[in-house]
């Protein structure tokens, strides 16, 4: 079924709403978020920082490269009641599995292996693609994306709508100029499943695959400090920790002001670059001023800590509160530091340090580094995601495709706490 004109949005002045086929429920697409009204905040999740626009604004007022942003506004006749956020951007899958292709022939160099990267990365530079991803590139985990107010909408009727959205959404990028080739739905929790597989899967055509999982640190109830969770380790694990101290007594560590960030500006996106271009499927690179922005935005909920040997920024870390989660960002560290005095897992430490400090509930890790991240006692989170190709027979195969080019990753699950054992 075609979206019409809504005269719900039509009403209140907006000339780009649109009546989706559910029900009362209507979409108006931006292509700005400083064009929104109150409205936008009205209905975006109070507990999501991610959504809300004061987020919103310093990241597209200081956009990763070549990225163009999209917003969604849903009403329920004329009551605001939901948004979502779009990124648009080109990817280019050759230049995201090099280095994972280099890290497998360095692990494996038999001649096997090497004849199978190369027909991968033949493979991979035939996928050079416009995305349309439904959600923050910069993010992991679920609740990103699309949210809806409590009970104004089913869980199945937002499946609908969302793919509904899509095709809309495709409209108006081409009158723009902007050909979508790829649908990406990121990320859903394994309970959202059952329904998106019916609906995304099996009625439109998505097809669904999952990644790394996202990395979460639930605090337990009985958990106040830092103190009590290394009480809960398991002998092991406390000694592993106090090694961990010990090797990193040379480092300095700061708290960096925003002055701190700007002086330092050059070095630490120096510092990020190193770690982001060896990441395997690296949508986005950032703009270095989204640091600044961070810091000058949201002042104390946003934290960025420089390691300093010998008077020298050889790392640093970053996070943000989300109300009860702390969102463990961007990072970045010399190589050349990070063995002798186990910068990375040092950074984890203080990371859950910082959420006894902000009294946090949770803090969620993201990806990449997963056996490292599940010694400090992180649990994996399977999230599933879904695509869909714009052209029917290239979507046939985009399954297979993207089942060849996701690289594999190995890893062992730790268990630090006593109850584990």
């Amino acid at each position: 079924m075609e979206c019409k004109e809504s005269t719900n949005v039509l009403q209140k002045g907006m000339t780009n709403g649109y009546l989706l086929p559910q029900k009362d429920i209507s979409v108006v697409i931006y292509h700005s978020i400083h064009d929104v009204n109150e409205d936008w905040d009205a209905a975006a999740p109070i507990h999501n920082l991610f959504l809300q626009t004061k987020y919103l604004q310093l990241l597209e007022d200081n956009p990763p490269e070549n990225v163009h942003f999209v917003y969604m506004l849903y009403y329920k006749k004329s009551k605001p009641v939901g948004v979502a956020i779009g990124q648009v951007g080109n990817f280019s899958a050759e230049k995201s599995i090099n280095e994972n292709i280099e890290l497998e022939e360095k692990k494996n160099p038999c001649p096997f292996s090497v004849i199978t990267n190369f027909i991968k990365s033949f493979v991979a530079k035939k996928v050079d693609i416009t995305a349309f991803v439904c959600g923050n590139a910069l993010l992991t985990g679920e609740s990103h994306n699309i949210c809806f107010r409590n009970g104004e909408v089913s869980e199945e009727a937002e499946y609908h709508i969302l793919n509904d959205t899509m095709k809309f959404v495709h409209k108006e990028l081409d009158k723009k100029g902007i050909h979508i080739t790829l649908t990406y739905l990121k990320e859903y929790h394994h309970r959202q499943r059952p329904h998106a597989q019916k609906l995304l899967v099996e009625k439109n055509k998505f097809h669904e695959f999952t990644a790394q999982p996202n990395m979460v640190l639930d605090f337990r109830e009985d958990w106040n400090s830092f103190d009590d969770y290394l009480a809960a380790m398991s002998s092991k694990y406390r000694v592993r920790v106090k090694r961990a101290f010990k090797k990193g007594v040379a480092i300095e560590r700061k708290e960096l002001s925003i002055h701190d960030i700007e002086e330092n500006l050059d070095r630490i996106y120096d510092l990020y670059s190193r770690i982001a271009e060896g990441s395997v499927f690296n949508l986005v690179k950032l703009n270095p001023r989204y640091f600044v922005a961070l810091k000058e935005k949201l002042g104390e909920d946003f934290k960025m800590t420089g390691y300093y040997i010998e008077g020298k920024l050889a790392a640093f870390f970053t996070t943000i509160k989300n109300y009860h989660e702390l969102e463990a960002h961007f990072l970045g560290y010399d190589e050349a530091y990070n063995r002798e005095h186990q910068m990375y897992l040092n950074i984890l430490y203080d990371i859950i340090k910082i959420g006894f400090e902000q009294e946090c509930k949770c803090i969620v890790f993201a990806r990449t580094a997963l056996e490292i991240k599940s010694s400090v006692g992180a649990e994996p989170h399977e999230m599933y995601w879904y695509l869909r190709h714009r052209n029917k027979i290239s979507n046939r195969f985009l399954s297979q495709i993207v089942d060849y080019l996701n690289p594999k990753d190995d890893w062992v699950q730790r268990k630090p706490f006593k109850d584990q054992a």
